[in-house]
């Protein structure tokens, strides 16, 4: 498989992204699991869009033949081959009064080959809806990992101001204890 430069780039900077998250902020000591699931989750998502893209692929294939596009095409492959023959029935129709008959040629079932439009636009079509898809998918799980990550901050924070709070009230405690009645 091989990786082009932007996409090693960014699978960097999620790796970069999730190290921070969980030594930094202590994931290993959790006090919400909830963030922490999302956390995981987005950042599963997020490597997920930068290395398997064959999902993407399939959803995006999917996508494109529901709207009807490769039928289209299909048939506008089919008017231009009949515009292509137009010279040559004409000129054997106009050979025809002369006695000159073609050669006959059984007719066999032929199996219908994709025309040059389908053939070119389909997979151009497909391969776009796939990299939309992998970049709306990678833009969300980006977005809910910095979500995740604000909220980890924020509930360290609230956790450390309780600590410092109960910290100050048992010194105010032990102050008024040694001032005594007075």
């Amino acid at each position: 498989m091989e990786i082009g430069w932007t996409v090693g780039t960014l699978a960097f900077l999620l790796v970069f992204v999730g190290l921070i998250y969980a030594f930094y902020l202590r994931i290993l000591i959790v006090a919400s699991a909830g963030v922490s699931v999302l956390f995981g989750a987005a950042w599963s998502v997020g490597l997920t869009t930068l290395l398997f893209p064959t999902p993407f692929e399939r959803t995006s294939t999917v996508l494109v033949e529901r709207t009807g596009l490769p039928d289209f095409l299909r048939e506008v492959d089919t008017r231009i081959e009949a515009i292509e023959q137009l010279p040559r029935v004409v000129w054997e129709k106009l050979k025809s009064p002369f006695g000159v008959t073609p050669p006959e040629i059984e007719a066999t079932p032929a199996v219908r080959e994709a025309g040059a439009l389908e053939t070119a636009l389909v997979p151009a079509v497909v391969r776009g809806v796939s990299l939309v898809l992998r970049g709306v998918a990678f833009a969300i799980s980006a977005l809910i990992m910095l979500v995740a990550l604000s909220l980890r901050s924020a509930t360290a924070s609230v956790g450390e101001l309780r600590a410092l709070r109960h910290r100050i009230e048992s010194l105010e405690a032990e102050t008024a204890e040694r001032a005594g009645p007075g």
